[in-house]
């Protein structure tokens, strides 16, 4: 609340400043509020103390008496700690009594309006997990055998567990075992070999997890070590002579874990959405035929994403039919994506989620593929059940 009070708001505009967002509780930039790291200050007071604000919650207005207050921390000193000197009720209390206060939404009048509503429940709660979501993640967390985690830890298990979730089955084709051998040694052929058999059944029911929980010790490498592994990485994917949809979202993530930071060193011009119209129609119709094989609905889900848009542009955005949404030309259309300016980039954002949650039902291959794409828009992704 003293924030909120001062006549500066905090503002950093640093154009370096989104870098270090998690840091700062005023405003960063002109980010909107999908790209924040953490809800709107005056959003934040609202939901921390609903019981202590007047009707229609607290809203800042530059006060000098409370600008100049002095930093120490007796109560005697610091003009707030009246209004909760007496704040007693349980947390449990205030969250319920904060659920009923909060204003209900109106019933959606159609299927795209839900989606819509869906959509952006998901953004709100970017940040600010549930305990029902914290809980969902543990028990997926521990399905992943305790074995499989500890080696993920370490930069080698971390390793052989990326070059596992690409083998073609247990030994790998010839091919793979010989680039790993030229890559790396005969120990991490056998190394990968023994991480597929551990994985089990998670090996492609949670394989996405898999492959995030390996990035922390991946990203210890050197840059010549990560270059090798993502160079193997490659040559496992093409070594069947085919390219799916997984081996997509594997590469992409590891080149952006990896490299992105020296990308970000080398500014590239920011482009605005009617340049880049083709991009977004492929890859929102690229996720309406993830989701789907009805041609009917994929075109439903694709409009309801659409209108994420057309909200705030009236370019021209049109279906495209699946033999137009093969991966390169959805992984062309990702990159050219990642040059939009930032409230563009948060618009193309919001269609896809709300093309994926259009039907209420999202499975691995569009989980996967949004992935993908928040990861090169360096977007948040909310967890999505699947």
């Amino acid at each position: 609340m003293k924030i909120g009070h001062l006549e500066s708001q905090s503002s950093v505009t640093s154009p370096y400043a989104e870098e270090a967002s998690h840091m700062f509780f005023g405003t960063v930039s002109s980010f909107s509020s999908l790209f924040a790291t953490h809800p709107d200050l005056n959003d934040r007071v609202n939901r921390i103390a609903p019981l202590l604000l007047k009707p229609g919650g607290w809203k800042p207005t530059f006060d000098r008496t409370l600008a100049s207050v002095p930093r120490s921390t007796e109560p005697s000193d610091v003009a707030t700690v009246s209004a909760v000197e007496d704040f007693a009720a349980p947390l449990g209390q205030v969250a319920s009594m904060a659920s009923a206060m909060a204003p209900r939404q109106a019933a959606p009048r159609s299927q795209s309006e839900a989606a819509a509503q869906r959509a952006q429940t998901i953004i709100d709660t970017v940040g600010m997990p549930s305990l029902d979501d914290l809980t969902h993640a543990k028990e997926k967390l521990q399905s992943i055998p305790q074995s499989v985690r500890d080696q993920l830890n370490t930069s080698t298990g971390a390793t052989a567990g990326v070059l596992a979730l690409l083998l073609q089955s247990e030994s790998g084709s010839s091919a793979q075992a010989a680039f790993i051998r030229d890559a790396f040694a005969s120990q991490m052929v056998e190394y990968t070999q023994m991480m597929y058999r551990e994985m089990g059944e998670t090996l492609h029911r949670d394989r996405l997890m898999i492959l995030e929980l390996a990035v922390p010790a991946l990203r210890l490498l050197d840059e010549e070590e990560q270059r090798k592994l993502l160079l193997c990485c490659r040559d496992l994917v093409h070594a069947d002579g085919r390219y799916d949809l997984f081996e997509y979202v594997a590469l992409t993530i590891l080149d952006h874990q990896f490299f992105s930071a020296k990308k970000r060193n080398h500014p590239r011009p920011r482009l605005n959405g009617p340049k880049t119209t083709n991009d977004v129609s492929t890859v929102l119709s690229a996720i309406a035929h993830a989701g789907t094989d009805d041609q009917v609905k994929a075109k439903a889900a694709f409009d309801a994403g659409v209108d994420a848009i057309r909200e705030k542009n009236s370019y021209p955005i049109t279906f495209r039919t699946a033999d137009e949404c093969r991966l390169q030309a959805i992984a062309d259309a990702v990159d050219r994506l990642s040059y939009l300016e930032p409230g563009s980039q948060k618009l193309v954002v919001d269609a896809c989620i709300r093309t994926v949650v259009h039907d209420r039902v999202v499975n691995q291959d569009e989980s996967e593929l949004l992935k993908a794409i928040c990861t090169v828009l360096e977007a948040p992704l909310p967890a999505l059940a699947v």
